[in-house]
């Protein structure tokens, strides 16, 4: 894991190319994310409009997770169901965690990591454009909506989930972004950090894991999804790195 986060040496750290060195000022920063907020916005209303598509291609996930055996998700969320407070508790952490803690991650990495910090932003950002672009093209509705589970998110209206409106997009469900963003956050900090809570960063994707299978918010199928988008785009960023540092 050391190769994928791009360990850095303190004791004798090689200085980065200009590009990666560039910090832009913070209003400029809050502006970008901004406009992907928006653009999220865009796709959501795009893709709510495709439900019966999205419930088709939440089928056909069920489907191969079911002849592959690893159709899991009825049997943790029959868990959760059974445990109101425990259920109540995941649906807080999956409707906050991704944007707290990612947002908590990127100021931590422009104020004491600057030099690191336009790295990770632009793995972040490439990510998520990414997943954007499938969620255009390829709508998929969660587990909640495609199979007979209990919406955890509805059944008790976690921050309103029950009246979902705005900012909300119902059928995106491959890749998981929750795991995504969860697997970026550990591999950021991993990177800046000693090698024990390193290790312990990576603790936060496996949680995350767990709760989008238990409240049926993404198949495991979205999970390796999520997974793989991000292990993608930190390689490349890592390469990418490497390779202006050879050129300078």
């Amino acid at each position: 894991m050391t190769a994928i986060a791009g360990r850095v040496d303190t004791e004798h750290p090689v200085p980065s190319p200009p590009i990666f060195r560039r910090r832009t000022r913070w209003w400029i920063e809050a502006l970008v994310a901004v406009v992907g907020y928006e653009l999220y916005g865009f796709v959501q209303g795009v893709n709510n409009n495709e439900r019966a598509i999205a419930l088709r291609h939440g089928r056909d996930i069920i489907h191969v997770e079911r002849v592959t055996h690893i159709w899991v998700e009825p049997t943790m969320n029959a868990w959760i169901a059974g445990h109101r407070l425990v259920a109540q508790l995941a649906n807080y952490y999956y409707e906050l965690s991704h944007v707290l803690i990612t947002a908590a991650v990127l100021v931590w990495l422009y104020r004491k990591r600057p030099a690191a910090y336009p790295r990770w932003r632009n793995a972040l950002l490439g990510m998520s454009i990414l997943a954007l672009m499938v969620f255009w093209t390829f709508p998929v509705a969660p587990p909640r909506f495609a199979a007979p589970l209990m919406d955890t998110l509805t059944r008790y209206d976690t921050l309103g989930a029950a009246h979902a409106h705005g900012l909300v997009d119902l059928y995106a469900a491959l890749p998981s972004l929750h795991v995504a963003w969860a697997v970026w956050v550990a591999a950021a900090v991993a990177s800046q950090v000693s090698s024990r809570l390193g290790l312990l960063a990576f603790a936060y994707p496996a949680a995350t894991s767990v709760v989008v299978l238990t409240t049926a918010n993404h198949y495991v199928l979205d999970i390796v999804a999520g997974a793989l988008l991000a292990g993608m785009v930190i390689v490349v960023m890592t390469k990418l790195l490497s390779s202006r540092r050879s050129a300078g």
